[in-house]
């Protein structure tokens, strides 16, 4: 056993003892303990002899009055500068030790266990830190003034230092997802107690938002997203933090494109790499983190809306400021996986926000209809098979009706059905094979007729009249989603989809694959429809049941016209959809702030 480990052992021998007499020096000389959490190094002592090697039973301490700030005991130690040595504590704290009781002896086995549970060193001074900023009162006393003017003093050090040296919070460990959270949580309380701190991580070498969007990449559990989260989404909506509202309007905060630009430096390092990612790497470690984080198991609802609104805020932002992230966007299959089971999760819950998280997941294939539209074919070609592959017309099929429900719901299948087809002729051989195993949905189309009768749409010539002098003008169309053509849009271009994916080549059955060389359909009425067999024919149920009520038969001779109705719609909607987006954006965000608040 080397000096060092028989010091350490020592020291576990005697923490009980150790604990118990720090606790007495804290409530009689608290000066004492903070030239304690302020000294150098080990090697160097107080002038009562105390050394860093102390500093653990001073912590096992502290952790517990903190939870008491209105204590005179609490009131000395900071008035005596606790947070100043806490914060150069938390800079150069080079060891840390697990809390418990004395150990007669540790094998070489029980002091790599007993390592593995240790946090990262500068972790614990922080927890304080953290625990006293919570227990403030809302309305800050001298003592929690002081706290945070000591703190700002400091913070740049202290977030350079987890920079720096993360310790163990990047390990892929559950157990350290309070680390990955501590710094946006002081951050957010600090800033509620006095927005004035917000001015601290606005200066351009600090480094609080690239530590936190490191910490959202490497985020494995549901403690360490929402945080985070909160945090990106409040400084990048600054017009929807209302405890802070007042402030900003006199000290406006950084452009979000300048905040988008560190929290990318964030994602730019990869755990314990030499290297930096390039900015094409950094897009896919984004897009990759997105859908990890709405694939992990038992997320509540707030946390998976929360995720689907940074991704809107970011691929707003990236469009411009990061044009490799909606590249990677378009490539990301695992992504587009991950929304289905959101939308199937959520979009038929009994509360109202659950819900508007299903249809905020949904909306996402429309937010990205402009730059589909205008990508070239090899990244419209992946994006559309990434929604295929993923699972869009399954989820469709089965959660359609409370789609529909929703208000925003049939514009949002109306856009996606739209953005397929006005990329269909970029589609390769793959992706219109995909389409072909989804299509045609003739279930979902009846469903969706179905719903609009029962609403009573187009119950006349003059009500269809007013509803289509909105709609065919593209502005009103896209702020009104209230308009029933909507619904007719949605099964229109669904249907007119399935045929144009099919054509005449190939039979009606949907996955099928053979020629269109068999009987037509059995009524006689259908134009469009025809199988490879008999049998296919047979089983296509679900064509048997909408055409024995003529319904086929009309929506044929409506989507003749659809590239005259809903296709010229959209196509002139194009050039307005990413200010509509902005405003979506903004009402949904200020929803999410509303129903977060920022109490931590």
């Amino acid at each position: 056993m080397n000096c060092a480990d028989e010091r350490i052992q020592e020291l576990l021998d005697q923490h009980d003892q150790r604990v118990s007499r720090w606790e007495n020096i804290l409530k009689t000389d608290p000066r004492r303990a903070v030239r304690v959490l302020a000294s150098t190094g080990y090697a160097t002592e107080t002038i009562e002899g105390d050394t860093a090697w102390d500093v653990p039973y001073i912590i096992e301490n502290l952790k517990r009055m903190s939870h008491t700030p209105k204590s005179a005991t609490w009131k000395k130690l900071v008035d005596a500068g606790l947070f100043a040595a806490l914060c150069k504590c938390t800079t150069k704290l080079r060891v840390a030790f697990k809390a418990g009781s004395s150990v007669p002896e540790l094998t070489e086995e029980q002091k790599k266990a007993h390592m593995k549970e240790l946090p990262s060193p500068w972790y614990e001074p922080l927890a304080i830190i953290c625990t006293a900023a919570l227990k403030a009162p809302t309305r800050p006393t001298t003592t929690a003034r002081t706290m945070i003017e000591e703190i700002k003093q400091h913070w740049s050090a202290v977030v350079q230092r987890i920079w720096t040296e993360p310790g163990k919070s990047l390990d892929e460990d559950a157990s350290v997802a309070f680390e990955r959270a501590i710094v946006a949580q002081i951050v957010l309380r600090l800033s509620t107690l006095n927005p004035s701190f917000l001015q601290v991580i606005f200066e351009p070498e600090d480094l609080p938002f690239s530590v936190c969007f490191r910490y959202w990449v490497h985020a494995i559990a549901q403690e360490d997203l929402i945080l985070n989260n909160t945090l990106f989404l409040t400084l990048l909506q600054p017009q929807l933090t209302s405890p802070w509202k007042p402030y900003l309007a006199t000290h406006p905060p950084p452009a979000s494109q300048a905040i988008l630009s560190r929290m990318l430096l964030g994602a730019s390092e990869e755990a314990r790499a030499q290297e930096k990612r390039t900015p094409a790497r950094t897009a896919e470690a984004v897009v990759a983190a997105f859908a990890n984080h709405l694939a992990i198991k038992g997320l509540s609802l707030v946390a998976v809306g929360q995720e689907v609104e940074l991704f809107k805020t970011v691929w707003t932002l990236a469009e411009t400021e990061f044009p490799q992230f909606p590249r990677a966007v378009c490539k990301a299959d695992r992504f587009w996986a991950a929304i289905p089971p959101i939308v199937r999760r959520s979009i038929r819950a009994r509360q109202r926000e659950d819900r508007a998280v299903g249809m905020n997941a949904l909306k996402l294939y429309a937010q990205t209809m402009y730059y589909t539209n205008e990508a070239d074919a090899e990244l419209a070609d992946a994006m559309i098979y990434g929604w295929v592959a993923g699972g869009l017309f399954d989820v469709l099929d089965e959660t359609i009706d409370a789609i529909m429900e929703h208000v925003e719901g049939p514009m949002a299948v109306t856009l996606i059905m739209t953005t397929i087809t006005g990329v269909f002729s970029k589609l390769s051989t793959k992706t219109r094979a995909a389409l072909r195993a989804q299509l045609p949905r003739t279930g979902t189309v009846w469903k969706i007729v179905k719903f609009g009768l029962r609403r009573g749409d187009n119950s006349s010539e003059e009500q269809y009249s007013r509803d289509w002098a909105d709609f065919s003008d593209p502005r009103r169309a896209m702020m009104n989603p209230y308009n029933p053509l909507w619904r007719q849009g949605a099964w229109e271009m669904l249907a007119s989809l399935g045929w144009k994916v099919r054509g005449s080549s190939y039979c009606s059955l949907r996955g099928c694959e053979n020629a269109a060389k068999g009987p037509m359909c059995a009524t006689g009425r259908c134009t469009r429809t025809r199988y490879c067999s008999s049998a296919c024919r047979k089983r296509d149920r679900e064509h048997v049941e909408m055409c024995s009520k003529n319904w086929f038969m009309i929506i044929e001779k409506s989507t003749r016209n659809v590239d005259v109705d809903v296709m010229a719609i959209a196509a002139h909607a194009l050039a307005t959809l990413k200010r509509w987006l902005r405003w979506l954006l903004w009402a949904a965000v200020t929803l999410l702030a509303l129903f977060i608040g920022c109490e931590i």
